[in-house]
Order: structure tokens, then C-alpha cells, then sequence
């Protein structure tokens, strides 16, 4: 029987196809937070419930000019002769700037200092769309590829990603040089939403002064939120105060709540080049690119000094040859020109974002990730794109080699694995992050449960078995669409979706 199946929706890597817009707006499903926890004691029941989970809504990036740049960067116009970088992170409902977590330092940690919902995360920025230029090699485990397995699937697209992220707690060996390569993700920059990147204080824009941001309020922060990929810096040599090699300029951020549409805007601006630099500080005279983040810095600036440190270990034949920093630098050298990745519409972004538990926050334990861009299809274990019965199939062998065995916390063959030290150790298979690998996880809620009583049972197979025996497409047995049992993605319901089904819910088993 032939149905119209509707495919579950699925991000093609950026960037987007250009057009006569200065900007473009990538979106991404919503609502479809949830929580994820990082570390060992942080577990979900530890969420507050009033606690907002952040939930990304979209990023528009593109070309923007400020009116008076050295007054206000977030006043002006988005036009392809613009001179800066925009980018909005729209989030929805309320959310509130991140207090400093101090996760590295002594500082005492204040996540809620400046609300009950703070978002913290990572926007990563691959500007020259290579995959094998950027990374992070100190913390790659809290950021994207080294994250996006505990939403339960492989990348798909880019395939490159669904190799290269981490599907396990497992994975993070700290060693570069064996796969999965989760340190290489591609990125030059990325902003770092955490409170301890704070440098002056908040500029209340709209809004009391009590530092507690509300509903419609905007504030203006500045501190050292974009910083050039870490992965970088043992094989460069400018930068700040922060230290030799660290491209940390001082940026201002834009949090504002907007009460017409409930959703919380996170705002970015800065210059593409050492002129637009000047005008930001007021002054006529364009400076020299010196590599200093410090002083008039730009994104060409921080792309120009890759491009001379690759030449100059080259020549020089220096000991950052050897080093992972020169795999992730390599190619920004000849004939790569920094010049032509000043379009911010033609970079590639990928986003995690999540909030803190406030129940603990004085470690990585308290962190909790709720979303990701992009997405990928829940269950998708192999990165097809595709949720289906090759899925079913790995999971199973995977628990049928680990269930009561080496891995299994709990030493039980009783048909599910137990994830030692979760959610540090987390598993992709385990698409319910309950810390159970078991048949279950196979489905999403919306699949399966045909009649949606929150159980797949006897109910379910009586639906699908009338489903096989119907001879129109789009046929509703007992008011489900027989597309809902299209487990195999080839636009109709036969004996292989029935197949699938007794294999990871065997009818007599009571679901």
C-alpha cells in the first residue's frame, strides 16, 4: 500500500545559496529542547521545572553597517556594502545573560546572577568552508561534534561530521591522532556565551537598574565573548593580554527580551576589517594589521596572521610542524587569500547551547546541554539520514555484544545496557538519555506509538497489521495515518515495516 510519507526535517550543512539579501536566516526546529546533562551527578531530575530550557529558534548572519559605529554598533542597516558582521541568535521565550560559571578558576560560580534562565553555549564560525581548517584541542568534549551525539543520532549531513563527532563518552581518548577527529571541526571563531567573559559592566539599556534582566528588557555587555579557535594557538603568535596566540578582541553583545513574540535576541556585531576597526574607535587613521586583538582588530586581521604563521613554520622549518595546532592551520596557507572570506552569508555555523543547573553549579556537572544546530534525524545511528531498520539492526547487535558484559554497569543480561559513570559517559544509541541502551531507544516518541497512548503494544501491531491489508494510500485505521508505521522510508506499509516492528517490539512481549 502506497503512502506519502513525511520525512522527519533534517539541516543540509551550511552555508545556504546567496541571493540579493545582505544576510540569511538559518533556521531551526522548535520547540525540540531538551535536557542533557554533562557530567556525573548531573542528572535531570536536578531542573528546576520553572527552569527555561534554551531553545534556538534561528541565526541570521550577514553584512551590516552601523550608523555611527563609534556611538552604537547595533544601530544601523543590514546592506551588502556593509563593513561588519551581524549575527541575532533568536531564542525562544525568556532567557537571561550567563553569571560567571569559573568552571576553571577560583571565582565563585553565580550562573543565576542575573536571572533563573541563563543560556551559555557556543556558536562556532568556519569562515573558509573547509572542514580540515580550525578546531579545538583543550575542551573539544564540551563543544559541538564532542556533544551532539547525547541528542540521540549521527550527523548525516555533513557526511564528514557523522565521522568525525563523538558517539560515545568513550571517545574522548585526548589523543588527536586517532579518529574520531571531534577536535577538527572546521571553525575559525566561535562565541562563547559564559558570564566570566564579562570585561565591563552591563550597560542597561532598557529596563530598571537592579541587574536582574526581565521581560522586554535590553542590556548591552562587552567583554571577550569571540574568540578565534583555540585550536590555533601553539602555532601563533599574536594576540592580547589573554596570552601569546589568543585572538580575544573586546566585543559588545546585544540581550534584549522581546514581549511581542516571547523570544530572547542575542546580538553580535563586529568589523570585518581594520578600517570599519577605526571607525568603531573614532579615529581617521587606519592601523597596520598588527595581530593584536587589543587595539584595532578585525576579522582580517585574525585570518591574515594564519596565513603568515603557516608560511613562517614553513620556511622556518619550526617545531609547529609537528604539533596538531599545524593539521588544523595548514590549509589557511598559499594559495588561500583571508581577503575572500569576508562575507559572513557564505560561512558555516554550527550551535550548542544549553543553560546550568542551579542546583549544581560549581562544576561541569552542572551543565546541561538542550539544543543543537544542526539537527540530525533521532535514531539515525548510521548518518543516512534516515530512521529505519538498518537503525533498529545496529542497535540491537550493539546491545546484544555489550548486555551483561565488559560496559554494562549493572553485569545483568536482562536486555539493556547500563552506561557506567552517566551522563559523563553518555551513549548515542540511548536516545531517551535515561542511561539505558536498550530496544526502546530505537524509537522516537512520535514513532511507533501509533495510537499515541505512550506505550507501543499490542494496540500499535493490531493498527499496523490492518495498515499491510489496506489497499489505498493514505488510509487512517482507527484515526492513525498508515504513514506513521513507514518505518522503512519507501512510501507505503508492507511486511518489511512489519518486520521491523516485531524485531524491536515483539507484539507478544506487551511493548
Amino acid at each position: 500500500m502506497a503512502v506519502c510519507a513525511a520525512p522527519l526535517a533534517v539541516h543540509a550543512g551550511d552555508p545556504e545559496p546567496l541571493n540579493s539579501q545582505p544576510f540569511v536566516v538559518r533556521t531551526d526546529e522548535w520547540p525540540d529542547a531538551v535536557a542533557r546533562p554533562t557530567a556525573a551527578g548531573g542528572v535531570v531530575d536536578l531542573m528546576p521545572s520553572v527552569q527555561t530550557l534554551p531553545d534556538l529558534r534561528s541565526i541570521k548572519i550577514g553584512l551590516w553597517q552601523p550608523t555611527a559605529p563609534a556611538v552604537d554598533q547595533f544601530e544601523g542597516e543590514w546592506t551588502l556594502s556593509g563593513g561588519f558582521v551581524r549575527i541575532d541568535l533568536t531564542f525562544d521565550g525568556w532567557l537571561n545573560p550567563p553569571g560567571p560559571v569559573n568552571f576553571e578558576s577560583a571565582g565563585p560560580p553565580e550562573p543565576m546572577l542575573y536571572g533563573p534562565n541563563p543560556v551559555l553555549g557556543f556558536l562556532e564560525l568556519d569562515v573558509d568552508n573547509n572542514f580540515d581548517t580550525g578546531g579545538e584541542l583543550d575542551a573539544p568534549q564540551f563543544r559541538y561534534l564532542g556533544a551532539v551525539g547525547r541528542f540521540g543520532a549521527r550527523i548525516s549531513s555533513p557526511e564528514v561530521y557523522g565521522q568525525r563527532m563523538a558517539t560515545s563518552g568513550n571517545d574522548f581518548d585526548t589523543n588527536f591522532e586517532t579518529p574520531p577527529y571531534y577536535e577538527q571541526s572546521g571553525e575559525e571563531f566561535h562565541l562563547a556565551l559564559f558570564g566570566e567573559e564579562l570585561a565591563e559592566p552591563i550597560i542597561v539599556r532598557s529596563g530598571n537598574d537592579d541587574l536582574f534582566f526581565e521581560r522586554g528588557e535590553t542590556w548591552e555587555l562587552r567583554g571577550y565573548f569571540l574568540h578565534r579557535a583555540h585550536g590555533f594557538e601553539d602555532c601563533t603568535f599574536g594576540g592580547g593580554e589573554q596570552g601569546i596566540g589568543v585572538y580575544e578582541p573586546l566585543v559588545a553583545l546585544l540581550f534584549q527580551h522581546l514581549t511581542t513574540n516571547d523570544t530572547t535576541v542575542v546580538s553580535l556585531v563586529y568589523q570585518l576589517d581594520n578600517p570599519a576597526a577605526a571607525r568603531v574607535n573614532g579615529v581617521i587613521i587606519v592601523q597596520p594589521l598588527n595581530f593584536n586583538a587589543l587595539d584595532q582588530s578585525s576579522v582580517l586581521e585574525a585570518l591574515t596572521e594564519l596565513y603568515i604563521a603557516v608560511e613562517f613554520a614553513l620556511m622556518n622549518s619550526t617545531e609547529c610542524l609537528a604539533l596538531p595546532s599545524y593539521d588544523l592551520l595548514q590549509g589557511w596557507g598559499e594559495p588561500t587569500q583571508p581577503a575572500d572570506y569576508l562575507d559572513p552569508r557564505l560561512w558555516r555555523t554550527n550551535a550548542l547551547f544549553g543553560t546550568i543547573l542551579s542546583a549544581a553549579p560549581a562544576s561541569a556537572g552542572g551543565l546541561v546541554w538542550t539544543d543543537v544546530r544542526p539537527n540530525a534525524v533521532p535514531g539515525d545511528f548510521d548518518g543516512d539520514g534516515h530512521h529505519d531498520e538498518v537503525d533498529a539492526a545496529q542497535l540491537m547487535s550493539w546491545i546484544q555484544d555489550h548486555d551483561g558484559v565488559g560496559g554494562d554497569d549493572d553485569g545483568t543480561d536482562d536486555g539493556a545496557v547500563t552506561l557506567p559513570n552517566f551522563p559523563a559517559n553518555f551513549n548515542m544509541l540511548d536516545t531517551n538519555y535515561d542511561g539505558l541502551v536498550q530496544t526502546s531507544d530505537f524509537w522516537p516518541p512520535k514513532l511507533a506509538d501509533g495510537d499515541g497512548d505512550f506505550d507501543v503494544d499490542l494496540d500499535d501491531w493490531s493498527i499496523l497489521a490492518s495498515c499491510i491489508t489496506g489497499p489505498a494510500p493514505n488510509v487512517v485505521i482507527a484515526a492513525v495515518p498508515c504513514e506513521t508505521f513507514d518505518f522503512t522510508h519507501d512510501q507505503d506499509v508492507d511486511l518489511k515495516d512489519a518486520a521491523v516492528f516485531q524485531r524491536v517490539f515483539p507484539p507478544d512481549s506487551g511493548g
